[in-house]
């Protein structure tokens, strides 16, 4: 993924303008730029008032790398008609992808464990991981709805480094139906 510098940047306006903007500014300059916006990235960003100002969509983050944000600072100037201003920006120093799995069938469980341990992108590693196996041939021919199955896979991690790395993961475990993520925690300490 490399070591580009990735900013949040917190917009005040209307979220769709928001959207809107910073896709034709980016399209406008050619660029092939990575933009993550909060609401469609499952973003993780502190605070009650964050959360509640992003849900009546008047301010909206997004995380892009920095040498866009200041563009984008310099065409908001210049653009009177836009009722959109960009209030605060925050280096993002890493961020954390927390997730937990659990599945029924030794064939589900090599899924996952495909997913979660083969290699991960460049700067993102995978911490505090656990898994466990249990088995219980008693079990063996319950109904598949049942509270009893005869094989169970559980267990839990994070993926942290990078924040393309980490998008790049949350975009891996939502494909598999069994792995459940949080929230990307982002670190702008």
């Amino acid at each position: 993924m490399g070591s580009e510098r990735f900013v949040v940047v917190e917009f005040s306006g209307a979220g769709t303008q928001a959207v809107g903007f910073v896709e034709g500014f980016r399209l406008g300059r050619g660029s092939k730029a990575p933009v993550w916006f909060a609401g469609r990235e499952e973003l993780g960003l502190e605070g009650f008032l964050t959360k509640l100002r992003e849900a009546f969509k008047v301010e909206v983050h997004a995380v892009m790398p920095d040498e866009l944000a200041d563009g984008l600072k310099a065409a908001l100037a210049d653009a009177p008609m836009v009722d959109l201003e960009i209030t605060d920006t925050k280096e993002v120093k890493s961020a954390a992808l927390p997730f937990k799995f659990k599945c029924f069938s030794r064939d589900e469980a090599d899924d996952v464990r495909a997913i979660i341990q083969k290699e991960h992108p460049e700067g993102v590693t995978l911490d505090d991981y656990e898994e466990e196996e249990k088995v219980d041939p008693g079990a063996e021919g319950v109904e598949l709805y049942s509270p009893v199955h005869a094989y169970i896979f559980e267990g839990k991690g994070t993926f942290r480094g990078e924040i393309a790395g980490v998008i790049v993961m949350a975009h891996k475990l939502a494909e598999d139906d069994f792995i459940t993520a949080s929230k990307i925690q982002l670190n702008t300490l």
